[in-house]
C-alpha cells in the first residue's frame, strides 16, 4: 500500500514583543518561551522607544520576529498569550500603563492582521532591526 507524506505548508508571520515594565528581564523571559514554543525563529535587535500613549511615560523595549510554522493564526495567538501571562501580564496591567510583555502577531503570510500597528513608528523601526 502506498502512502503519500503530506508535507504541510510552513507559514511565515511577523510578532513584535513589547514590554515597559522590568522590560530587559521581561523581554528576556519571553525570548525563552517563543524560542521554546516555535521552531524556525529568527530575532530582530532590541530597540528603545518612547510609549506612544499620552498616559504613560515609561519607555518601551520592542523586538520584531520572523517564524516559520505550520499553525494556524489562532494557535500562534494562544500561544502569544500563555507567554504574555507567564511573563505577567493581566488584563489590569494595560489599564495602568504597565505592560510586563505584549505579544501581536502582526501578519500571516501575506495577511496584514493589524494594519494601524504597521504604521506605528515603533514597528517601522523594529522591521528594520530584522536581519535580511
Amino acid at each position: 500500500m502506498n502512502h503519500i507524506n503530506t508535507i504541510s505548508k510552513k507559514h511565515r508571520c511577523l510578532i513584535c514583543l513589547g514590554s515597559n515594565f522590568e522590560a530587559e528581564k521581561n523581554l528576556s523571559k519571553a525570548k525563552i518561551l517563543m524560542n521554546k514554543a516555535f521552531d524556525c525563529i529568527q530575532w530582530g535587535k532590541t530597540i528603545q522607544t518612547p510609549a506612544e500613549e499620552n498616559n504613560c511615560s515609561r519607555h518601551y523595549l520592542n523586538c520584531m520576529v520572523t517564524i516559520s510554522t505550520q499553525e494556524n493564526i489562532s494557535s500562534i495567538i494562544c500561544a502569544c498569550k500563555q507567554i504574555e501571562k507567564a511573563c505577567g501580564r493581566t488584563a489590569e496591567s494595560k489599564t495602568i500603563g504597565t505592560i510586563p510583555i505584549d505579544i501581536d502577531l502582526l501578519t500571516y503570510d501575506d495577511l496584514i492582521l493589524r494594519p494601524d500597528d504597521m504604521q506605528k513608528s515603533y514597528i517601522r523601526l523594529a522591521l528594520d532591526s530584522l536581519p535580511l
